[in-house]
């Protein structure tokens, strides 16, 4: 797993799910020279992963990170994804649309610098990204 939600600690083991895919499973917290495995991901702005955002108006979900990458769907305005992953730069998200199910890539501001999304539901849990 790369990037997943903490359900549980229990000593140096956390029970989590794969933000991708849904896999739950135990992982250990700490190498065996006791260095963290793990960091905190937080925020964005003001989006979190695992938080549910709404589209402020209609946009083109994509395959990969880069805008050129495949076309997916378009998503209409009022759309509501849940936040998957956030880019390095914090200018794309990787989303799973809540009525179809799909994951695809969406920009977080539009060229003009505006924010095309709403926040709705903050994530609950903390997730963490595996430390390269």
């Amino acid at each position: 797993f790369r990037q997943v939600r903490v359900q549980s600690v229990v000593g140096d083991r956390m029970l989590v799910e794969a933000l991708q895919g849904g896999a739950r499973g135990w992982v250990s917290r700490l190498s065996m020279q006791r260095t963290p495995l793990w960091r905190v991901v937080t925020s964005v702005g003001k989006v979190q992963i695992g938080g549910l955002i709404e589209s402020e108006e209609s946009l083109v979900m994509h395959e990969g990170e880069h805008v050129c990458s495949r076309r997916l769907k378009g998503l209409p305005r009022f759309s509501k994804v849940r936040v998957l992953e956030i880019s390095k730069g914090g200018d794309r998200l990787l989303v799973r649309d809540i009525s179809s199910g799909v994951e695809g890539w969406v920009s977080w501001e539009s060229k003009a610098g505006r924010r095309m999304w709403n926040i709705t539901v903050k994530g609950g849990a903390v997730t963490v990204r595996r430390v390269e």
